[in-house]
């Protein structure tokens, strides 16, 4: 009798461990929960093999038209998803093209013959190039026309970044800028094309120890050499 009590003491303990040893194993990406946003999430290993720069005023023109440029092409990535859609009751689920996905959601209006687009795209791990990863959640409220050129848009929420650089970013109604022909200003143009774009909207970048607020539109300046860059 006794050394059935310690047999089955035995497999309890076994049991015990093995659930303890496979739980953190059930999801595949074997995500810290520590790092998890209210909606999506970045798993810490992704995008750890990058520099992940600290995001400060020296470099923000650089962090921000590399984050702007893929945040912007998921808005047309998700736009197309849905345009061959006969409706958008349902979510999409939108793979990265190099890892991860989006489960995107919103509504679209044709007004003319443009296709105004309000929609919530929902990261988890997402990568179109295998160099900046990205989670969390972003709104996107946008136009696009018959010819599928994109016009303007704006982008709200927040998101986690790994690889070229590290980081928050918060998007509060930055407005994007498109040219002509539907791609996103640089916001290295020339004065000449920068200073004419309306400046709406903001980004709060929280990375390293920095924390701090800007529109990107034209490169941004470290305090005290900058000029009215944050109207509106």
């Amino acid at each position: 009798m006794m050394g059935w009590i310690k047999s089955l003491s035995l497999m309890l303990v076994l049991c015990l461990i093995s659930f303890a040893c496979s739980k953190g194993n059930q999801d595949p990406l074997g995500i810290d929960q520590e790092n998890e946003l209210p909606e999506g999430r970045l798993t810490t290993a992704l995008g750890s093999y990058g520099p992940n720069v600290v995001v400060s005023w020296s470099n923000a023109d650089s962090a921000s038209q590399t984050i702007n440029e893929m945040v912007f092409t998921v808005f047309q990535k998700a736009a197309d998803a849905f345009s061959g859609r006969p409706s958008m009751s349902e979510p999409v689920r939108m793979n990265g093209d190099y890892n991860g996905y989006a489960v995107v959601d919103g509504t679209s209006e044709l007004v003319g013959k443009t296709v105004n687009f309000e929609l919530k795209a929902i990261f988890y791990d997402y990568s179109d190039d295998g160099s900046i990863f990205i989670g969390g959640s972003l709104r996107y409220q946008g136009p696009i026309d018959v010819h599928r050129v994109t016009h303007d848009t704006r982008v709200n929420d927040e998101i986690k970044f790994a690889g070229p650089y590290g980081g928050f970013v918060r998007y509060n109604n930055l407005l994007l800028h498109t040219d002509e022909q539907g791609n996103l200003v640089s916001i290295f143009s020339p004065a000449s094309v920068t200073n004419d774009l309306p400046r709406s909207g903001t980004v709060t970048y929280n990375s390293g120890e920095n924390n701090f607020t800007l529109n990107p539109y034209p490169a941004p300046r470290p305090p005290g050499r900058q000029a009215f860059r944050n109207s509106g």
